[in-house]
């Protein structure tokens, strides 16, 4: 494992600062202890730590070469390199003098370019340099699971491995981004491509960053790489075990290829104890594992589970147990590494881990990823099948509609802290105001939202999930604190064939159905073959420390932490939070909003210097541009539906839903009228996508607004014939809308009209009909 850093500057005469860029570089020396290196040429600079483990005499970094004027930094490792220096021999005539991935990986993108990164199975970030063409090529892996940072202007391009480095290269101020904190806030993380701060951008996992750094050109694109396969599977449960069985056998053999010696971070839960068990199986030698216990409290604890494990398999067992008195030091060991607010309580637990494992060794094996894969979590996924369950009774159906259910459920259950009674209680005003106009509540999910209808509605949420929580908390949690401690780790659970096979298993393979449901099925059945019982029947527990205990047991110390550092947040919190924060008389239901905020002041304290203000005054706030493809959709009701997870709103987007059921499936529509592009989303979600002019099959008349248009015979509805009416209202306004839709009558044969009540006092008027042709609309509509 290493740490990469470098600049490629629009000047093609520019020289770095060697000093400098060493010391940039240097903020990575727990990524790479082994060996340092820096490759500096005009216009361009490459710096590199690395922590050996493959070929332990070559290796060194930048890899540069001479003949094609190329050059490269590269953090991970390829697990097939010697499979694909025996391809690239035989196919290509290249030849190796190493037992290191590193030369694969730079011969191979020299031969022939990016057409080598599919065949590349492993985790790795990398910054290729062309010199004669003046080109640089930045790559993440499939699932993100090693970090890329960057950041551009109109003269330079850096990027590293972490945030710190660039920040230490650049040395100077940036302003908060309002969304990253609300996201932080929300789920306790930052979602790609956003940093905390504005400017610097994370690579998505998957994608590639390619810049033109000709002086007259200097351009730069993000693109993906990778994008998830279906793949056929099998039917019956035994083939669908026996062939996970033969993939994650083999996805665990690719990874015990190492110079070093490799252990497991067994924690007692199915994912580590099957990984734990499988390399012990495709082991010469006995398995080293290393498990970390809670004193306290005997619900957190599943150190009697891991050493049941351990000894099934005559494992070399190591263990070492956390006391609550340690939640201080932990806290300040551990937060620096993450460079962004993080709120994931499981970085102390796995930062001791680590600690313990690096006294041994320097390469572990870990099961991260099995529940985002398998809809591990019950509270997480288990709506889907509730939902399922509603939609077949026919009493609920206009209570349920998946185009919108589907998004709401989805954000209540991975919100660690909702907005009512949650942010918008703990957060200032201006700060309030400020995230409610910069972005919408799903702007970062948006990009993975139902890509693959065929799959069902189980595995698409997984797969947003796979994309978005899994690179950016729980990967970022893992891969943070085994690299703080200089311990690389491995994920067979995150092998891309494995992840492929899991996200196209249909869903009762995940959770079954009936009285005795039981949540990641394949993965349960598979750890029974290799698995006492007792350390698999049993309630999930997960990798978890018992917060409350910690946090009440350490309220004075934590409260005056909070005062030590009030001056650093100013703004950030509400009068009342602040106050209640600096007093120290804690409870349980305010635990995950005490550690959220506790996790801020840590990240302030350490990265201040570098902040150029908070978002806090929304009136000198100018909301940035999304970096997304994907719409905000921050429209008043879509937050409101999404963000504020307002009853009202919900019931008039299903409505909405209800009324497309007129159309036949997979009809298009053409939608006009106000926050047309929350319903077009809603429309396309029930399988009516958004069509223009003569594509459309009907018209769909949103709002009070877009009626009048068609009531005054201005409206375009030619050639669709069918008119489809959704207005909401104000139940005190009846008289008037009743009135507006005799004006549309006039113009329309209506075959059914009907006002719904939504709420005391909301209600909303559909209506379909058919119409003839008519003058153009105007664009207003």
């Amino acid at each position: 494992m290493c740490g990469i850093l470098g600049q490629v500057t629009r000047d093609p005469r520019f020289i770095a600062d060697a000093d400098r860029l060493a010391a940039a570089r240097d903020t990575l020396t727990h990524r790479g202890p082994d060996e340092a290196g820096l490759w500096i040429r005009p216009g361009v600079a490459l710096a590199h730590r690395r922590l050996k483990v493959l070929d332990l005499t070559h290796g060194q970094q930048p890899i540069t070469d001479p003949q094609s004027h190329a050059a490269m930094v590269y953090n991970g490792e390829v697990y097939n390199f010697l499979d694909l220096q025996r391809h690239y021999r035989d196919s290509a005539g290249l030849t190796f003098d190493t037992r290191c991935d590193t030369e694969l990986v730079f011969k191979a993108l020299n031969h022939e370019g990016e057409a080598a990164l599919p065949r590349f199975n492993g985790m790795f970030a990398l910054a290729h340099w062309d010199d004669r063409r003046r080109s640089l090529l930045l790559v993440r892996d499939r699932l993100g699971k090693k970090p890329l940072y960057w950041y551009a202007d109109g003269e330079r391009l850096v990027f590293a491995s972490e945030l710190k480095a660039i920040l230490r290269w650049l040395d100077r101020k940036f302003e908060v981004d309002p969304t990253a904190l609300d996201e932080f806030f929300t789920r306790g993380y930052v979602l790609s491509p956003r940093t905390i701060f504005r400017g610097i951008h994370k690579l998505p996992a998957g994608c590639t960053l390619k810049l033109d750094a000709h002086p007259d050109r200097w351009n730069w694109a993000v693109e993906p790489w990778w994008e998830f396969q279906p793949r056929e599977t099998p039917v019956e449960p035994g083939a669908v075990l026996d062939e996970l069985d033969a993939l994650l056998t083999d996805a665990v053999r690719m990874r015990l290829i190492s110079d070093v010696p490799i252990g497991c971070l067994l924690s007692g839960g199915i994912d580590s104890s099957l990984v734990t068990a499988l390399a012990a199986k495709v082991s010469s030698g006995p398995v080293s594992a290393f498990s970390i216990g809670f004193d306290g409290d005997d619900a957190f604890n599943e150190l009697p589970y891991a050493k049941m494990v351990a000894e099934r398999h005559g494992c070399r067992w190591f263990h070492k147990s956390v006391a609550a008195g340690d939640f201080m030091s932990m806290l300040d060991e551990a937060a620096p590494f993450y460079d962004e607010p993080f709120g994931n309580f499981t970085m102390f637990s796995m930062r001791r881990l680590a600690t313990l494992a690096r006294e041994q060794l320097v390469v572990v094996l870990t099961g991260q990823g099995g529940d985002e894969i398998s809809a591990g979590y019950p509270g997480r996924y288990n709506w889907v099948a509730d939902s399922e369950a509603m939609a077949r009774d026919r009493g609920q159906a206009s209570r349920f509609a998946p185009a919108v259910d589907d998004m709401v459920n989805h954000l209540r259950t991975s919100s660690f802290l909702p907005w009512k009674q949650g942010r918008e209680a703990i957060l200032g005003r201006g700060l309030l105001d400020a995230i409610d106009r910069a972005a919408g509540p799903a702007d970062g999910l948006l990009p993975f939202w139902n890509r693959y209808p065929s799959l069902g509605r189980l595995n698409n949420v997984l797969h947003a999930d796979t994309r978005t929580n899994l690179p950016d908390y729980l990967i970022v949690l893992e891969e943070r604190m085994t690299m703080s401690r200089s311990l690389e780790a491995r994920n067979p659970l995150l092998d891309y064939r494995v992840v492929e096979f899991m996200l196209s298993l249909p869903a009762r393979f995940k959770i079954t159905d009936g009285p005795q449901r039981r949540n990641k099925w394949a993965l349960h059945e598979l750890a029974r073959r290799y698995v006492p019982a007792e350390a698999i029947d049993r309630p999930k527990r997960g990798f978890t420390p018992p917060l409350n205990l910690w946090i009440t047991g350490n309220a004075a110390a934590i409260a005056e932490r909070f005062r030590e550092s009030a001056g650093m947040t100013r703004g950030v919190f509400s009068p009342a939070w602040e106050k209640y924060l600096g007093e120290g008389r804690y409870d349980n239901n305010t635990v995950m909003p005490l550690f959220y905020s506790l996790m801020l002041t840590a990240w302030a304290k350490e990265y201040g210097r570098y902040i150029a203000g908070w978002p806090t005054d929304s009136s000198s706030f100018q909301a940035p541009r999304t970096t997304h493809d994907a719409p905000s959709f921050n429209s008043p009701r879509a937050r409101a539906a999404l963000r504020q997870q307002d009853t009202t709103a919900i019931s008039e987007s299903r409505w909405f839903c209800q009324v497309l059921a007129n159309l036949p499936a997979g009809a298009p529509v053409r939608v006009v009228g106000e926050e047309r592009e929350w319903f077009e989303f809603l429309a396309k979600g029930s399988g009516h996508p958004a069509a223009a002019g003569g594509d459309a099959a009907a018209l769909m008349i949103v709002g009070t607004e877009a009626a009048e248009v068609f009531a005054s015979g201005t409206a375009d509805v030619s050639p669709p014939h069918a008119i489809l009416l959704f207005i909401p209202f104000a139940q005190s306004a009846i008289t008037e809308t009743q009135a507006l839709l005799r004006r549309v009558a006039a113009r329309a044969q209506l075959a059914g009209s009907q006002a719904i009540p939504i709420s005391a006092d909301r209600a909303v008027l559909v209506a379909r009909g058919t119409c003839g042709t008519l003058a153009a609309a105007p664009s207003a509509a």
